[in-house]
């Protein structure tokens, strides 16, 4: 199936950093004698936590886009000539990148839920800061955090599941379940982990279906299986 967004290469966020910056002309602003440095100072952490995230954190933790095979619904490495799954030679001048795709397999599917569950218990006392909590800077700290974690928070949680899914699949050359992330060898017709019914040239094409499993020469056509793995 056709990918339906073209990666976007360019970050979507920079505008979120004139939040924090106008909490802080607002602490500064008030005319509040003494100042309240308290919050001033929180506020101005939280404003380096945001630079440092999107200009340090988020373009070292973005997966790389890929090629995507209209033969074989493979993905290849941006730079690679030919298809990793059937060998199809890509348009010299039709250079098209997609990003993965994390709601193919379940796998990936639990790392997006995964991720949700932790942003969202995470930003409850920060949201409740924001409301209700009116001494400290309460509701210019509280805001500030609650906007970070529904804007990185997310992105965040959601790379540190799918690195380590991406290590074990890279690991054994895409050979791991694709409901569990269990490694499994080429006797295996169900997953000893999970029990779903799974095999290894399945699990490696569905895998290279993704743009999690970029490898960087062909995969041998007899590995790869022609269709998706069956279902239990």
């Amino acid at each position: 199936m056709m990918p339906i967004n073209q990666a976007n290469l360019t970050s979507r966020r920079k505008y979120v950093l004139a939040f924090p910056l106008l909490n802080l002309v607002r602490l500064i602003g008030l005319g509040k004698q003494p100042l309240p440095w308290l919050e001033i100072c929180l506020v101005s952490a939280i404003f380096v936590l945001y630079l440092v995230t999107e200009f340090v954190l988020m373009p070292r933790m973005s997966l790389p886009p890929s090629r995507w095979c209209s033969r074989c619904d493979a993905r290849s490495p941006e730079k690679s000539p030919t298809c990793v799954g059937c060998g199809r030679e890509f348009a010299i001048d039709k250079l098209a990148l997609y990003p993965i795709d994390t709601n193919l397999l379940l796998a990936t599917k639990k790392a997006g839920r995964f991720a949700i569950a932790i942003v969202v218990v995470l930003t409850l006392p920060a949201f409740t800061a924001w409301l209700f909590f009116q001494r400290f800077g309460g509701p210019a700290v509280g805001a500030s955090l609650f906007l970070f974690m529904i804007t990185y928070g997310f992105e965040l949680a959601k790379w540190m599941f799918l690195r380590r899914i991406v290590r074990q699949v890279c690991q054994h050359s895409g050979s791991v379940c694709t409901r569990c992330v269990y490694p499994i060898d080429e006797s295996m017709t169900i997953c000893p982990e999970c029990g779903a019914r799974e095999t290894a040239a399945h699990a490696r094409h569905d895998w290279l279906t993704t743009g999690l499993w970029l490898p960087g020469e062909r995969i041998t056509p007899a590995l790869v299986a022609t269709s998706s793995s069956p279902t239990p």
